[in-house]
């Protein structure tokens, strides 16, 4: 705070304020924008000063709002309906979308770069109706559409956007928006049920023993409820181990059939 900021800011505590032995309570009155690095044990992990609030008032400094405000939500887009409940079980509202979106963006905006985005939206929640979009709508920003229709996600405030249209997910395809050829492989373990998870688990297993044997490196994660993918980008070094595979591959099919 300057000198000047201090001294209103002294001079309003004594005149709105009641001490009881050192402590001064003071009622909701004033609002302040506080810069901080988060919220920890809910204290502000180191808080700094940044301007008095005049033009707001204290009812308006919700708990919702300071949410909002800590995730760094921006500007640039207005939300819409904030609690709409989007599940029922446990019972998470559009705000827990918005919140939970942002926190993962620094770490989701990297796969969405150069590619185009197909989007499941549930404007209504989980349980009600669902559907694909690929295409841009007429009255979404620049921000969402920039290379034509296609929906080209790559900021903050796209993602935000798609969520609080109801965007619930987002699937990439293996190919950069200017390119035909696809930059990975996918093998899908799809088991018959969740009780045969274990079957998917074990085929990953013997996928990446044979990878490591060829020196690929792979990556792998989750598929719908019960199934598993394995993803290896393609490289220079890849591809010549992939041929190596296929004529591996082709050399047992010749032994069997001997």
């Amino acid at each position: 705070m300057t000198d000047q900021q201090s001294d209103i800011l002294l001079q309003f505590v004594k005149e709105n304020g009641k001490k009881e032995k050192d402590i001064v309570l003071l009622p909701p009155a004033i609002c302040v924008d506080i810069h901080c690095l988060g919220v920890l044990d809910d204290a502000l992990r180191e808080p700094m000063f940044s301007q008095f609030r005049f033009d707001i008032k204290p009812e308006a400094c919700t708990y919702e709002k300071s949410q909002l405000d800590i995730v760094m939500i921006p500007h640039t887009v207005d939300l819409t309906n904030r609690h709409k409940r989007l599940w029922s079980k446990p019972r998470l509202e559009k705000v827990d979308l918005l919140r939970y979106i942002r926190l993962i963006a620094p770490y989701m905006l990297p796969f969405l770069q150069h590619r185009a985005l197909t989007i499941i939206r549930c404007p209504d929640g989980v349980d009600a109706e669902a559907f694909f979009q690929k295409n841009a709508p007429d009255y979404a920003p620049s921000f969402i559409t920039g290379n034509g229709t296609i929906i080209h996600c790559h900021s903050v405030e796209g993602l935000i956007w798609l969520a609080n249209h109801g965007t619930i997910e987002y699937h990439i395809p293996f190919q950069y928006i200017d390119q035909k050829l696809p930059n990975e492989i996918v093998f899908d373990l799809d088991p018959p049920s969740i009780d045969a998870f274990s079957t998917s688990v074990y085929a990953a297993q013997l996928l990446k023993a044979l990878f490591d044997q060829l020196g690929l490196i792979s990556f792998v994660k989750t598929s719908g409820s019960k199934g598993l993918q394995v993803h290896i980008p393609i490289t220079v070094g890849s591809l010549s181990a992939f041929i190596h595979l296929s004529c591996y591959r082709a050399k047992i099919l010749i032994d069997v059939s001997e």
